[in-house]
């Protein structure tokens, strides 16, 4: 059986701190360099998790989830990105963005709409967004347009842009999940 280790999230390191370093720009506020806490200060982490179904004695089946050791195809991984604001004000316009793994398809029901926040998802690893579900333009051989939703091998990456405010101390979760390829 081949498998594919943490490489997946590995991959993410790079775009997580390209990510993080945005969010913390963008959140620090005027006079924080020179030890002032005038605005919010928002952190983002990320965890990802293999989802298992165990057969319980009984005979019903329970989802659990466990840390990521090694992965391989067939696998669900759930991904859990975490918005923390830990400055003095609120932050306003947070967004999440994640890209999702090469090799790797979305699990479409897994991206929920959760109230106060617009989900987007990218086809072309960012160049351009639509709201989440993602549709794409087909041309049939009679020259019909129509557009479909787009097959979940399509999606390159997904953002999370919070309506409401985040406020000091305040946490928000958002999660989706892929399965290998």
């Amino acid at each position: 059986m081949k498998t594919c280790s943490l490489w997946l999230t590995a991959r993410h390191r790079v775009a997580w701190l390209w990510i993080l370093s945005v969010a913390l720009s963008l959140a620090v506020a005027p006079g924080a360099a020179q030890g002032q806490d005038l605005g919010p200060q928002v952190s983002i982490a990320v965890s990802v998790e293999r989802e298992i179904t165990r057969t319980q004695p009984d005979g019903t089946q329970v989802v659990e989830t466990e840390p990521v050791e090694e992965a391989v195809p067939g696998d669900v991984l759930v991904y859990t990105l975490s918005a923390h604001n830990s400055g003095a004000t609120a932050a306003h316009g947070v967004r999440l963005q994640d890209p999702i793994p090469t090799g790797t398809a979305l699990v479409l029901d897994s991206v929920g709409n959760a109230d106060g926040v617009r989900v987007d998802a990218s086809l072309d690893s960012g160049d351009s967004w639509q709201p989440f579900p993602a549709r794409v333009r087909l041309t049939a051989d009679d020259g019909q347009v129509q557009d479909v939703p787009a097959p979940p091998e399509a999606y390159t990456s997904l953002r999370w842009v919070l309506l409401e405010p985040l406020f000091p101390g305040e946490t928000r979760d958002v999660r989706f999940k892929v399965q290998i390829r």
